[in-house]
């Protein structure tokens, strides 16, 4: 039987879908998309969220062809790097070198970053990576 809400849990796994021209060309081995939640996945959701692996593979890529291009949005968006030690949840494993209104940071510990409506961002590159990383971000924006 199927019940009424249900159709708000997400448990399919991501289909493809085109890379946005600010996105870097990630090989296979990469990252696995993981979900995704939007107005084609739920009807008349209102917001973008998605959940990706990325591998410690990424960082045998040439650092030009796996960069996000700077680029701004019309939406506040939210970003998350998650570590998987599960000794040290906090602990990246991982080194990533992120740009936020041109001021260059290296992130190496479990984080969210809030980018404002309007505020550059990028590129971010993964510089070092130990173990998987999860990356995930939120968005009001279809």
């Amino acid at each position: 039987m199927r019940m009424k809400f249900s159709k708000y849990i997400i448990t399919q796994p991501v289909r493809s879908e085109k890379e946005e021209a600010w996105s870097p060309t990630y090989r296979p081995q990469d990252r696995t998309r993981l979900l995704r939640l939007d107005d084609k996945a739920v009807k008349g959701a209102k917001m973008y969220s998605q959940a990706v692996w990325f591998w410690p593979s990424m960082v045998e890529t040439k650092i030009s062809e796996r960069s996000t291009r700077p680029h701004v949005h019309d939406y506040d968006e939210v970003l998350g790097l998650v570590g998987t030690n599960p000794d040290n949840p906090h602990d990246l494993c991982a080194e990533t070198e992120v740009f936020i209104g041109g001021e260059r940071h290296i992130i190496n510990k479990s984080s969210l970053l809030y980018l404002p409506a309007g505020l550059e961002h990028g590129p971010f590159r993964q510089l070092k990576m130990d173990k998987p990383v999860i990356h995930f971000e939120f968005r009001n924006s279809g």
